[in-house]
């Protein structure tokens, strides 16, 4: 991760560009907009690796699935947004996420597991 090999992390007070650059596009502007401050990268670092495992897997997803995600985490489309832009209900792309995230969550345990079992 960005920050872990961070030379000056231990005396960070602001968040950088750097970290900005491997954001998500939904979340570009927040750092140097006064939204995030620098004490909330833990919890801003969490979420990212949250979304590089989402993106990790995206490929393995089919249909409305992998479509909401893209529309999501690479276009920063709202959930109402890619409602519209699919002629589908917000809820319906809720569920599409749901399901979505409960396969990748399933995926990445299933290959940590593996990757114990081979240690």
């Amino acid at each position: 991760m960005l920050c872990s090999n961070c030379p000056i992390r231990d005396n960070c007070t602001q968040p950088c560009e750097e970290l900005e650059k491997e954001l998500p596009s939904m979340e570009h502007g927040k750092l140097h907009g006064g939204k995030i401050k620098a004490k909330d990268l833990k919890e801003l670092v969490r979420r990212m690796a949250t979304v590089k495992t989402i993106l990790d897997y995206r490929d393995r997803l089919k249909g409305r699935q992998k479509q909401v995600i893209d529309l999501y985490f690479n276009d920063g489309l709202t959930q109402r947004e890619i409602g519209k832009k699919l002629g589908i209900a917000q809820k319906n792309v809720c569920e599409y996420m749901k399901r979505a995230f409960r396969k990748i969550g399933k995926w990445a345990r299933e290959e940590k597991n593996h990757e114990k079992v081979s240690d």
